[in-house]
């Protein structure tokens, strides 16, 4: 590094941040390389589906863990908990439903009592401003 430092000018922290740049680059291309080489192909014989096709066919290998007998038994299991979803978001609906109903009579209540109470302010500030005298009533005969 003090050979780079002395011929280019090159900082301390410019040099690291190159290194770290070149040691991502590496990690980058052997996680590539490790990536490809879980996709090798292989090579089925005799076709599973009764295909007549000359020769052997080459394929993407599959996953092991899944069978026909596998998926079914997984299938079968998430239709039985989506049923269950459909099921509570169903009633989660009319659960809101009925809380929304609910939620807009009590506004509508409230809304009421206070157009009631704003109706009846004017003759209360009416009132108080007479009883502090600060409005005279003149009546005139």
């Amino acid at each position: 590094m003090i050979f780079a430092q002395a011929i280019g000018g090159i900082g301390f922290w410019e040099v690291v941040k190159y290194a770290v740049d070149i040691v991502a680059i590496v990690a980058g291309a052997y996680a590539i390389m490790v990536a490809r080489r879980k996709f090798e192909k292989v090579k089925i014989s005799p076709q599973p589906l009764r295909a007549t096709i000359e020769g052997e066919v080459e394929t993407r290998s599959k996953a092991r863990r899944f069978n026909a007998e596998a998926c079914d038994l997984r299938h079968a299991g998430i239709v039985d908990r989506l049923d269950g979803h459909d099921d509570d978001i169903a009633e989660l609906w009319r659960t809101m439903r009925a809380e929304d109903k609910e939620m807009r009579d009590q506004l509508l209540k409230t809304v009421k009592e206070l157009d009631a109470r704003m109706a009846e302010l004017p003759s209360q500030i009416v009132a108080l401003l007479k009883n502090t005298g600060q409005i005279i009533d003149h009546k005139r005969s």
